[in-house]
């Protein structure tokens, strides 16, 4: 049942009291803009998530007006540092589904709303190079 308002933690009487406001539905596209980001480490997760740590978490601007905290997802790790390389503010990104930190009480697996960034198409050349890269492969398991 939906309510058009919030329960209050009470006035200095102690008395609780309601507070209208106008509820509604918006849909979303998913595509964002990346308004704030930062890491969480393992010392950092949530005891859910400490599976999934290192991760990023960004503050998403989406064009509907609304700015969400979400997950990030499909990054790449700096090899030299360990880092996350995380999305810049100002960068795009996308919403996708993914698995969450593990299961509910009733054994349901979580899944939860992330961001990536963009998946970029391969360009013509390196579509070329790894065409010739499975070729020498196959040549070399012919001989």
């Amino acid at each position: 049942m939906e309510e058009d308002g919030e329960w209050g933690n009470g006035d200095e009487r102690g008395e609780t009291r309601f507070v209208e406001r106008k509820l509604r539905i918006l849909y979303i596209g998913g595509d964002g803009e990346v308004y704030s980001v930062t890491q969480v480490g393992r010392e950092q997760a949530p005891s859910g998530f400490v599976d999934l740590a290192p991760y990023g978490l960004a503050i998403v601007e989406l064009p509907e007006g609304l700015r969400i905290l979400g997950r990030l997802t499909d990054l790449e790790i700096d090899q030299q540092t360990g880092e996350l390389e995380l999305p810049q503010i100002g960068d795009q990104v996308e919403m996708v589904i993914r698995k969450g930190g593990g299961r509910d009480e009733r054994g349901i697996i979580n899944y939860q709303y992330t961001f990536r960034p963009p998946i970029v198409p391969a360009t013509e050349q390196q579509v070329a190079e790894i065409r010739g890269e499975i070729a020498k492969w196959i040549k070399w398991g012919r001989e």
